[in-house]
């Protein structure tokens, strides 16, 4: 029993494996079978996400580039600058959630349990940060709602003072 076998996720160990002279191959189904998967998933969403950010940021870019001199501003730059920002986010929210539970994996492969208290700090993070990944996903996804209902309200707030109105919050139900 200890934090690192507390861990997300399932791991292969063989406890057999501790006597000494035997050849012990359960770190090899563990990188198999859980560390390698772990990793390249790792490393295919974030390349994923990167991609996708590198693609519509260029994108902006040229269409920044074209409307200097055209001296124009449309509704497609916008929304490609907002699509660039919220990709941006994914990718950090999801390295900043992710990084500290493949921490603790390698942690687990390459440590004994017995100084498995040097690294409580990393485990407690991973612990705390890896199952709100998806609850700042959803931070991530209503962003821009939020942002827009802000823009709306200070919009509004702006002109009510001008005429001395009150100011009336008008909330959507709809998506």
């Amino acid at each position: 029993y200890g934090a690192k076998k507390f861990g997300l996720g399932c791991w292969v160990v063989n406890k057999n494996c501790r006597e000494e002279g035997k050849f012990c191959s359960s770190w090899i189904f563990g990188w198999v079978f859980g560390g390698l998967p772990l990793v390249l998933a790792y490393v295919i969403i974030t390349a994923s996400y990167t991609l996708i950010y590198v693609r519509v940021h260029m994108k902006l870019r040229r269409t920044e580039r074209y409307m200097q001199t055209r001296n124009q501003d449309t509704a497609q730059r916008r929304l490609t600058k907002k699509v660039s920002i919220q990709c941006l986010l994914y990718i950090i929210n999801f390295i900043f959630t992710a990084t500290w539970e493949l921490a603790v994996r390698i942690i687990g492969m390459s440590h004994d349990e017995t100084d498995e208290y040097k690294f409580f700090y990393i485990i407690a993070l991973a612990s705390f940060l890896y199952p709100l990944q998806g609850f700042l996903n959803f931070f991530v996804y209503v962003r821009p709602q939020i942002m827009e209902y802000l823009r709306e309200r200070i919009n509004r707030s702006s002109s009510s003072e001008a005429s001395g109105a009150t100011i009336v919050p008008k909330i959507s139900t709809t998506s």
